[in-house]
């Protein structure tokens, strides 16, 4: 029986039985590469501010990134879209894709299934214990919190509000 994946501590679990660090930080690259159905790749030709994008075709998911994006922007993008193909797979394999934006951008704040993506992505990344555990530790400011868990600042900042650490 398979995990469902629609579930983080799934994820972890799935992990886990995987072998993938998820503690400091969650090995999202590793992680995704342990699934047949999807392809991640980079790109230099998405647009501007683009940051990736996730496809179906041919029975496979397509995950594109923005090469040109820093390694901790690539990580949350790659943790994003692969929220999309654990928690919107019928309507990609029914539309085939969703092109994303910039993270956290105004106007995506609105779309469910973009906010969707991102709280998953900040679920998996910043696992809700390891995040209260570093922050008393003395991971105590944005900047650490981000760096310890190799995110970008923003992540830090939608994850403690998630968590109500901040307003």
């Amino acid at each position: 029986m398979s995990l469902d994946l629609t579930r983080p501590t799934n994820v972890f679990k799935d992990a886990k039985k995987k072998n993938i660090r998820t503690s400091p930080f969650f090995d999202i690259f590793k992680y995704v590469e342990t699934f047949d159905d999807i392809e991640v790749k980079e790109d230099s030709k998405l647009k501007g501010f683009e940051s990736g994008k996730i496809e179906y075709k041919d029975g496979i998911f397509i995950i594109t990134i923005n090469e040109y994006h820093p390694e901790i922007y690539k990580r949350f993008t790659l943790a994003h879209e692969f929220g999309h193909y654990c928690l919107h797979k019928s309507y990609l394999i029914e539309h085939r894709n969703l092109e994303d934006g910039v993270l956290f951008k105004s106007d995506l704040a609105n779309d469910e299934k973009e906010s969707d993506a991102n709280d998953f992505a900040a679920i998996i990344l910043m696992k809700f214990e390891n995040f209260v555990k570093d922050v008393n530790d003395g991971f105590n400011t944005i900047k650490k919190i981000a760096e310890r868990f190799r995110v970008p600042e923003e992540a830090a900042i939608y994850r403690a509000k998630m968590i109500k650490m901040i307003d």
